[in-house]
């Protein structure tokens, strides 16, 4: 049936169908590049750079710390909440470690807005100076911030 809407009935039409028929898909931010991350603790404000490369919504890297370089795991983002892993080796004297060293697990949760994430460092493993057993099992939370350095 030509004519049946008349053009402005078919324009408007048209118009309603690309409203409804394109559903918005939110853009995963992309992560991928180098960022300072500081956290604060009982005995003042830490440090460190992490290069992220990221591959749609998981991504991996590597931590720099003035006791070297630790691979960040387990990391992704969700919309804007962002979680990763970073599992730090602590070495007996010297840094050979020799059945002395312990493990230090640093799990992160935090939230991106405008370019910064922000939340809580739970760290596993501190627990005092360990002992019979070896490093012990405490678990302590610090709040942190990412911002980004370039990328």
């Amino acid at each position: 049936m030509p004519g049946f809407l008349g053009p402005v009935g078919a324009i408007g039409l048209v118009a309603a169908l690309s409203f409804t028929a394109a559903p918005t898909v939110a853009q995963t931010p992309d992560l991928s590049g180098t960022w300072t991350l500081s956290w604060e603790t009982p005995r003042g404000e830490r440090e460190m750079e992490v290069t992220l490369e990221q591959s749609e919504m998981a991504f991996t890297g590597t931590a720099t710390t003035p006791a070297g370089e630790a691979p960040i795991s387990e990391g992704s983002i969700d919309g804007d909440r962002v979680t990763f892993v970073l599992s730090m080796a602590m070495g007996g004297r010297g840094g050979g470690g020799g059945g002395q060293g312990r493990t230090i697990e640093q799990r992160f949760e935090g939230v991106l807005a405008d370019g910064v994430v922000t939340g809580d460092l739970t760290m596993s493993g501190m627990g005092g100076r360990g002992g019979a057993g070896g490093g012990g099992g405490g678990e302590r939370t610090f709040p942190f911030t990412m911002r980004r350095v370039e990328g």
